[in-house]
């Protein structure tokens, strides 16, 4: 009995030492635990801790404040509308030429204040519509250049005849039995002074007025860009009637097939006037931003069949696809040929017409259409070339002098 009581008492002071011994392994090992990190939140620029004190800010809490790089911003619409209202204010006071100065100078404060973005699609579009503007002024000067300006003195004359027609006129001076009469806008005529009913003192403001007016209200039933520009632009400029003049231009450079105005009448050395006219307009896409890199676009193959390098902008042609431009010199030769065929042959209807007071005045349709044609033909000739330039120069002088004598 006594070595059974010895050993029960023995199994639990092993019990004993093993159940203490653990809870001191286990109270050490805590002590040196590191302390339970606490949940952190971030709101904003501040710290929410559960410590006391609540909310603590990056400095409080130790944890430096880390800036986040912000990205660059293209110029928004506000900054381009600024750059083309002073464009504008400078149209108006300048004129084409100066406005094409002013516009490449905002174009290029603008790229070199978004310098970082050079190259981005981001910033070659949010720039599209200053570009257009840059754009336009240059074609506007290019078709408004060629167009002959003329002064009127502050009193003109109205000249009533007695078959009801009236001529104004610069002078109307009554020498012996006849009118000796400086029409507008060109020209001298000799009138009986029987067939002449009276003559009115008009003022030039009277006169512009009045000019405009009509103007105005023909040009509601005009559907050729031709007739746009001979009839009604080319009107306003030549009497110094630039405010409407430009509006009518911005009504030109709508219409369709409107390019065919700068192909034929404007100063174009670079023969590339009618791209720079649809690009204006919008109906054609704009160059690349300069230092604009098209890095996804595969490289050119080799082309061995003599054709324009696709790398180069292609001669536009109107910019009709339809229109492929002559290279071969013979055939070019030939079209010239034909072109001064048609030429001679309008120019003779016109002077029997309009110089030798023969024949009907619709007989000008007839001219007007085969100068028509010689400008189809021209549109598929190469536009630098030196004979083509004439031929089309020519053509474009006695195209506008027909149309002119033309009634709306």
């Amino acid at each position: 009995m006594r070595a059974i009581l010895f050993g029960i008492i023995t199994l639990a002071v092993i019990a004993a030492g093993v159940y203490f011994g653990k809870r001191e392994f286990e109270a050490r090992r805590d002590a040196m635990a590191p302390p339970p990190v606490e949940p952190v939140t971030v709101r904003g620029d501040a710290v929410e801790s559960p410590v006391e004190g609540g909310r603590r800010s990056p400095e409080e809490s130790g944890s430096p404040r880390v800036e986040q790089p912000s990205r660059p911003r293209p110029p928004d619409d506000a900054e381009i509308a600024r750059a083309i209202r002073r464009i504008e204010e400078r149209l108006a006071r300048d004129g084409f030429r100066a406005v094409g100065e002013v516009a490449s100078d905002e174009l290029e404060s603008l790229l070199e204040a978004h310098d970082a973005l050079r190259g981005d699609p981001e910033l070659a579009e949010a720039l599209a519509p200053l570009r257009r503007w840059k754009l336009k002024a240059e074609v506007f000067a290019a078709v408004v250049d060629p167009i002959e300006r003329q002064t009127l003195p502050e009193r003109l004359y109205e000249v009533t005849l007695t078959n009801g027609n009236v001529l104004t006129a610069r002078r109307a001076d009554l020498v012996g039995n006849e009118y000796d009469i400086s029409v507008l806008p060109s020209g001298e005529v000799v009138r009986p002074r029987d067939t002449v009913s009276r003559v009115d003192e008009l003022s030039r403001e009277q006169y512009l007025a009045r000019l405009e007016t009509e103007i105005t209200a023909n040009a509601e039933r005009i559907t050729s860009p031709i007739d746009m520009y001979v009839k009604v632009v080319a009107h306003c400029f030549r009497w110094g009637m630039t405010k409407t003049g430009y509006e009518f231009l911005e009504r030109l450079l709508t219409m369709p097939k409107s390019s065919q105005v700068p192909a034929i009448f404007a100063h174009d050395p670079d023969g590339d006037i009618t791209m720079r006219w649809e690009q204006a307009a919008g109906r054609a896409p704009l160059d690349p931003l300069p230092g604009t890199a098209v890095a996804s676009a595969p490289p050119p193959s080799p082309d061995t069949s003599g054709a324009r390098p696709p790398t180069e902008r292609p001669e536009p042609a109107l910019l009709d696809p339809s229109v492929v431009i002559e290279t071969d010199p013979a055939r070019i030769a030939d079209a010239l040929r034909e072109v001064r065929r048609l030429r001679i042959e309008a120019q003779t209807i016109y002077q029997k017409v309009v110089v030798g007071h023969q024949g009907k005045l619709d007989d000008l349709h007839e001219a007007r259409q085969k100068l028509e044609d010689a400008v189809d033909i021209l549109a598929r000739l190469p536009r630098n070339q030196s004979d083509v330039k004439n031929a089309r120069r020519e053509v474009a002088q006695l195209l506008h002098a027909v149309i002119k004598s033309l009634p709306f």
